[in-house]
């Protein structure tokens, strides 16, 4: 067992934070979180009698975070970050989709995505919803180097059999991208407590009725994520109206095919009708909310606080590549700008919250006794004081908090990241 003393804070609602200034947190040879609280030599004591050989590490300058958890991001768009573009579909046309097409099971296949684990690890995160490309040896390869790292992804392939904006990229038919993504669902999803596989249609336009109804049923029949994209931008909702001229809107798109549900995962939701808010909260689905790439591609701005008063679960996701930052800090401080969104609450769409909308608050989402032991340690922000009330500490975190702050981050009590001194 190992003993982790530092300043605790854990995310245990929507507005509450436990803070254990004088705190620890002990790791069981299991990886998961054995007790945590406030530190004392009588605690000490009794946690040696059960463990004789227990090891305390010393971290008392600096503040334990549960770990955090990423709702939305494109694997093979993780080195186009930054590149401008007029709208969404443009920056697809120009810069994404000739990329993704160029991604293939080759040797620099596996540097390759092992250097975009090792990047959210640096940043903090754990475990992340993620869109692969259309390929399949390419996906494959992606929950390979996940096993191998120990990273814990919800992925799946992209799925695409719509011409019209395929742009260039060989376009799969319909039953074709259902049986590539079946055989990965088979090879992979939970063939490690950490490894799930998530049926990816990319977005009404690029898939057609057939396509999202095959993997509606599929889905409903095993009880497995979905992960798409739902209105982000006017341009793409237009585009469904006219795509889909039977629909009433580009939710009732889904909802009729299928789509929807308890396990799905839709980005954006930022162009929504009243009516559109109403069905994605009678299907229980869930939303990654990703402010930081909203205002980069200025696509529009989530109604988050509307899906809170739907009780709609959402999350926060940094939408790499469109987002420009893997750092949930970046993505919380967003989130802000969005809309006034307090520290505590920003902090547990980033843990908690995104756990609960996955189905894993058992597992994941802040220490708790039996949970996996996903934290990061990190410094104080610069010219926050080490005694500095709680408010003010998560406030500092939000919004002066990037990528550097982060010294170490643990998976199920292993050590993944550390920073170089």
């Amino acid at each position: 067992m190992k003993i982790y003393r530092a300043r605790v804070l854990n995310i245990i609602s929507l507005n509450k934070v436990e803070d254990f200034r004088n705190g620890y947190v002990a790791v069981d040879n299991h990886g998961k979180f054995f007790d945590y609280g406030e530190f004392s030599d009588s605690k000490l004591n009794k946690l040696k009698r059960v463990c004789p050989d227990l090891e305390v590490i010393d971290f008392t300058d600096y503040i334990i975070l549960p770990a955090f958890i990423d709702m939305h991001l494109h694997l093979p768009q993780f080195h186009l970050r930054g590149r401008y573009g007029v709208s969404l579909l443009d920056w697809l046309k120009n810069h994404i989709i000739p990329a993704e097409t160029k991604l293939t099971y080759e040797e620099q296949a596996h540097s390759y995505i092992k250097a975009f684990y090792e990047e959210l690890y640096r940043n903090g995160t754990t475990t992340a919803v993620i869109f692969s490309s259309a390929s399949t040896s390419f996906t494959d390869k992606a929950f390979e180097v996940a096993s191998e790292l120990g990273f814990r992804v919800i992925l799946g392939k992209a799925m695409m059999d719509r011409k019209y904006l395929s742009m260039g990229l060989k376009v799969e038919n319909a039953q074709k991208a259902m049986h590539d993504s079946i055989k990965l669902y088979e090879k992979w999803h939970k063939s490690k407590d950490y490894l799930f596989y998530a049926f990816s249609p990319r977005f009404a336009p690029a898939t057609s009725e057939k396509l999202l109804k095959l993997v509606g049923e599929f889905a409903q029949k095993n009880d497995v994520y979905i992960h798409t994209h739902l209105a982000e931008t006017q341009e793409e909702v237009k585009l469904v109206k006219k795509l889909f001229p039977k629909y009433k809107n580009y939710t009732e798109v889904y909802y009729r095919t299928g789509i929807l549900g308890p396990r799905t995962i839709v980005a954006h939701a930022i162009h929504l009708k009243e009516s559109e808010y109403k069905l994605l909260a009678k299907t229980n689905t869930k939303v990654a909310h990703c402010p930081s790439s909203n205002f980069f591609l200025h696509s529009g701005q989530a109604d988050t606080q509307k899906m809170v008063q739907y009780g709609i679960e959402l999350g926060l996701g940094s939408d790499v590549g469109a987002g420009p930052s893997f750092s949930l800090f970046t993505i919380m401080r967003d989130a802000y700008y969005v809309r006034k969104m307090p520290p505590p609450e920003a902090f547990y769409y980033a843990t908690l919250g995104s756990a609960k909308a996955l189905g894993l608050e058992k597992y994941i989402g802040n220490i708790g006794i039996g949970k996996d032991a996903d934290f990061l340690v990190i410094k104080y922000p610069y010219w926050c004081r080490k005694d500095s009330s709680t408010d003010i500490l998560m406030s500092q975190l939000m919004f002066l908090g990037n990528d550097h702050l982060t010294l170490e981050t643990y998976s199920r009590g292993v050590l993944k990241y550390r920073k170089a001194n």
